[in-house]
């Protein structure tokens, strides 16, 4: 009965090893997945960066 009682209030204190949301996915998948889609955005608006960059490079090299 100790034990059991010891596991429990242990369970309290530190969480569960794999909590859940109340979407019943996993807390650590969406993190990574919310890591994995910021990094995506980021990379997309660098590339968006360098295109209009180059574009403006050209408009530019075509007045002068």
């Amino acid at each position: 009965m100790d034990l059991a009682v010891t596991r429990a209030v242990s369970q309290l204190y530190h969480g569960s090893r794999y909590p859940m949301s109340a979407s019943e996915t996993r807390v650590l998948e969406a993190s990574v997945r919310r890591r994995i889609r910021n990094g995506v955005l980021g990379l997309g608006c660098l590339a968006l960066a360098f295109y209009l960059g180059f574009i403006a490079l050209l408009v530019l090299r075509s007045h002068h």
